[in-house]
């Protein structure tokens, strides 16, 4: 891949109960959307989840509260993942720009683990490379080693990265 070695997107996201019109990259056939992703793994093209038990009632209705109170601000955004446990993004290269993600703007949200190793681009964003923002909510760990790019931006290169509610 040019850039974008996992994803290249004007409009892609790992589907969770708040994106049901999105997509996920899969080698194999098409399977049912689960409602609730508790792990993702995108590497080298593919991303695959698990689903975990259904979540509690009030679980489900604070999502729906928070899927009506933010679905205007999130209208421009081309990369999601939101609402997973474990996610890991290892292991991708680009020749050009974002060695694993390379789009406009950017949520990673709720996640509990989040690693990004072993990304490489030979331009800018070893990791991510987004042309406007990057946003960070809400997570429990990160984990990011061995990325690299050639001019700038060895784990994300943005105009602007957010970073919120970190536990």
């Amino acid at each position: 891949k040019e850039s974008g070695g996992a994803i290249f997107t004007d409009l892609a996201s790992i589907p969770t109960t708040d994106t049901p019109e999105s997509s996920t990259p899969s080698s194999s056939s098409p399977a049912s959307t689960p409602e609730v992703v508790a792990s993702a793994k995108i590497n080298r093209f593919f991303a695959s989840t698990a689903e975990p038990a259904a979540p509690s009632l009030t679980e489900a209705e604070s999502d729906q509260t928070d899927q009506t109170e933010t679905s205007d601000t999130n209208s421009d955004i081309d990369v999601s993942i939101e609402n997973i446990l474990n996610v890991a993004i290892n292991q991708n290269t680009s020749a050009k720009k974002g060695g694993a993600i390379y789009g406009k703007k950017a949520k990673l949200s709720r996640i509990n683990n989040l690693e990004l190793s072993g990304n490489s681009s030979q331009d800018v964003g070893g990791g991510l490379c987004l042309t406007e923002s990057v946003e960070f909510d809400a997570i429990g760990s990160l984990l990011s080693h061995y990325n690299s790019a050639a001019k700038e931006g060895g784990v994300i290169h943005s105009k602007t990265v957010t970073l919120s509610n970190l536990k």
